[in-house]
Formats: structure tokens, sequence, C-alpha cells
């Protein structure tokens, strides 16, 4: 971490402490794991649009990543399993579909 941390609030060191906990699940995946990138073509860089799914996998185990710019509806192009953890979907209001 860097930056001023002594002043963050209660609330930003509680959101800290749930990416750490949430990498400390992950870690032997991103490590061991194999990945894949699903992309929409992007045509412009100063005003992105469609998503960038990135997979990564290993021993029925998997970290889904989805960079989103504008879509209000991610179609997943694989099968998955049950989703143990989800960060910013609510907030950015997006409905998941798998395939």
């Amino acid at each position: 971490m860097s930056g001023d941390i002594n002043d963050l609030t209660q609330i930003q060191w509680d959101v800290i402490n749930n990416c750490r906990d949430f990498y400390e699940q992950c870690k032997i995946l991103i490590k061991h794991g194999r990945t894949k990138i699903y992309r929409d073509e992007i045509l412009s860089y100063r005003e992105p649009n469609g998503c960038q799914i990135v997979f990564r996998f290993n021993k029925g185990e998997a970290l889904v990543v989805i960079h989103n710019f504008d879509k209000k509806e991610v179609e997943i192009p694989f099968s998955m399993g049950n989703i143990l953890y989800a960060c910013g979907i609510e907030e950015q209001m997006i409905s998941i579909k798998q395939n």
C-alpha cells in the first residue's frame, strides 16, 4: 500500500481487509492457474466499450475478473459453477448471464 494510509476511515480499512481476505483465498489459483482472456474489440481507448473477461482456473476452481465498460448485461462465454464471491456487480448494476 502507498499513500497517506493513516487517514483512512474504518469503512476504507474494511474494504482493504476484505480485499486481503479475498486475495488469500485466490493466491494459489493466481500462482498456479492457467489464464484465458475473452474480450470485445476495443476501437477507442479514450472511450472503450464492451467488456473483457479474465478467466484464471486450476483444479476445479476459477477466478473470473470482468472489466466492464458500458454493458448492462455481461454474457460469460463458458459455463460456471457457484459464484462464491462477487464485488462491484451491484454498484455497476450489471447482470451476469451464463451461456
